[in-house]
C-alpha cells in the first residue's frame, strides 16, 4: 500500500475517486492507515475459469504488518532504483494499474484506472515473475522498518484524512534502521518462490 494513494495523476478528486461506490470510498479511506503497512493477495483467474475469461480476485481482506513496522518507504521508488542493505541489491518494487482497487468492485470495464499498486508476481509454478509467466531469475527483497507513517485523523468522525503524507511525517526509529546494521529483509527466492528473513547475525 503506498502512500498518497487517493491522488491519481496527482489529483484529488479525480476520475477514479468519483467512480468509486459509496462503500468503497469509505474502504480506500480506512486503507490509508495502512500507508506503507498493508498488503493483500491477488490472483488472475480462479480453477475453473474458461479460457480467456480471467478476472483479478482478492483473495484475502486487507492485512498490515505489526505495529511500528512498515516497509521502507524508499522500496517504493522506481524499479530500477537500487539500494545496497547488509551486501544485498535491493530494487525498487515492480508497479501497475492494471489491478481493481480497493476491491474488486473498482473497475468498471476498464475504464477508470486506479492508483498504481505495488507488488511481487508469481507464476503458476510459484516463481518470482515479471509477466505473470516467465520466471525471472532475480531475487526480491522487502525491507522492513521499524517507526512511524503519520496521518491525520478527522476528529468528529473518527476516520482517517485524505492528507499527504511527507517525507518528513515517515521516520525510521531508531534512523535510518532499514538500511543500517539494524536491517531486516524479507528475501524472495526468485526459482522456489520461498521466503527467509535476512539480518545482521552476530557471531
Amino acid at each position: 500500500m503506498p502512500t498518497n494513494f487517493w491522488y491519481v495523476a496527482n489529483s484529488f478528486p479525480n476520475n477514479w475517486w468519483n467512480n468509486l461506490s459509496l462503500s468503497d470510498r469509505t474502504m480506500a479511506t480506512n486503507l490509508v492507515e495502512n500507508q506503507l503497512a498493508g498488503y493483500n493477495f491477488l490472483s488472475y483467474g480462479a480453477l475453473g475459469d474458461q479460457p480467456g475469461r480471467h478476472q483479478w480476485k482478492y483473495l484475502s481482506d486487507w492485512q498490515t504488518l505489526p505495529q511500528d513496522s512498515y516497509i521502507a518507504a524508499w522500496k517504493f521508488l522506481p524499479r530500477n532504483y537500487t539500494m545496497s542493505v547488509g551486501g544485498f541489491t535491493v530494487n525498487g518494487f515492480s508497479s501497475g494499474s492494471a489491478f481493481p482497487f480497493p476491491t474488486t468492485n473498482t473497475l468498471p470495464s476498464g475504464a477508470i484506472a486506479p492508483p498504481p499498486l505495488y507488488f511481487v508476481a508469481f507464476n503458476y509454478l510459484g516463481q518470482l515473475t515479471t509477466n505473470g509467466i516467465d520466471p525471472s531469475y532475480v531475487d526480491e527483497y522487502i525491507p522492513l522498518a521499524q517507526g512511524n507513517v503519520a496521518f491525520g485523523y478527522n476528529g468528529a468522525t473518527k476516520t482517517p484524512n485524505l492528507t499527504t503524507v511527507t517525507a518528513a511525517g515517515i521516520t525510521e526509529t531508531p534512523l535510518n534502521n532499514s538500511v543500517n546494521s539494524m536491517f531486516n529483509l524479507v528475501h524472495i527466492d526468485a526459482l522456489t518462490g520461498r521466503a527467509r528473513l535476512e539480518f545482521q547475525k552476530v557471531q
